[in-house]
């Protein structure tokens, strides 16, 4: 786990990120867990919150699962959800 500027609370929250990502926020177990790849400026509260984000940026979830499914390209970027399973 690396990146620039970022706050990690919970079980496996960021657990892939590289240093090439910044300014991220995962709070909740798997949090966050797969963004990589110069992901950055996005946050996650909530257990499972983003777990599947890859490269995506801008994004913003809050519950748990929130925002789950995200991944990758323009479909990835500038998304918010709030609320149990929102986006999933």
């Amino acid at each position: 786990m690396s990146g620039e500027n970022t706050t990690l609370y919970g079980q496996w929250a960021g657990s892939a990120l590289t240093s090439e990502s910044a300014c991220n926020t995962f709070i909740g177990a798997n949090a966050g867990y797969y963004t990589r790849d110069g992901a950055s400026f996005n946050t996650a509260v909530g257990a499972g919150s983003m777990t599947n984000n890859t490269t995506g940026f801008n994004n913003t979830a809050c519950g748990s699962s929130a925002l789950e499914g995200n991944e990758t390209g323009s479909g990835g970027d500038y998304n918010s959800a709030f609320g149990t399973n929102a986006l999933w």
